[in-house]
């Protein structure tokens, strides 16, 4: 009884990326080990993410309020081998700004697809890869794992995550190229999600 209770509430948590529960750390808990009856469940196929937010979301009292057509919040945050990166310098490009770890299933599957699109697109989009709440050393080393051919920069207390509302992971915010947010995508992006919001954002 207890297995099958288990194995359901991942279902739910997988429909929707890695999301987790309510809590301000929940969502982003590395599950560790896992037994095999429920690993199973951590590899593809993955649910595509369903869930398009662009208007104004009640209750982020104090926070930034994502609402499409206006400015996304400026951050700054440093990439693994101690450089500062500032959103404010990469004016001028479409961005996506992934939120991700390297503990969930969906962010490692939508990798690929994100790579791919930005070598589409070098000099017009930015995909900017930002990992949540984990140590430097399991990020240099999964990045060279899977082949995360993207800017890397670290979230570690999860502060940036939380200004931008991403309560589960794969999370992925679209910005124009004069710093507008044009949506916001909770789950796992497929190709033609993935195109068609990066198109946007360059108004296309």
């Amino acid at each position: 009884m207890a297995v099958r209770l288990a194995v359901g509430l991942l279902v739910l948590l997988l429909v929707a990326g890695c999301r987790g529960a309510p809590g301000p750390d929940a969502a982003f808990q590395d599950p560790g080990r896992v037994p095999p009856e429920i690993g199973i469940l951590l590899t593809p196929p993955f649910v595509p993410g369903d869930s398009l937010l662009t208007g104004s979301v009640p209750g982020r009292l104090g926070l930034w309020d994502p609402v499409e057509g206006q400015p996304v919040p400026v951050f700054s945050l440093f990439a693994p081998d101690g450089a500062s990166m500032s959103s404010e310098a990469l004016s001028g490009r479409a961005l996506a700004i992934n939120f991700w770890a390297s503990w969930c299933g969906p962010c490692r599957h939508e990798i690929p697809l994100l790579v791919e699109r930005q070598a589409e697109l070098p000099e017009d989009l930015l995909i900017l890869a930002v990992n949540v709440r984990e140590a430097e050393s399991k990020i240099v080393d999964f990045a060279a794992e899977v082949g995360l051919e993207l800017p890397i920069v670290l979230d570690p207390d999860g502060e940036v995550s939380d200004l931008f509302g991403a309560r589960g992971l794969p999370t992925t915010v679209f910005v124009d190229p004069q710093g507008n947010l044009t949506a916001t995508w909770q789950g796992v992006l497929d190709r033609a999600k993935l195109v068609q919001l990066t198109d946007a954002s360059l108004g296309r």
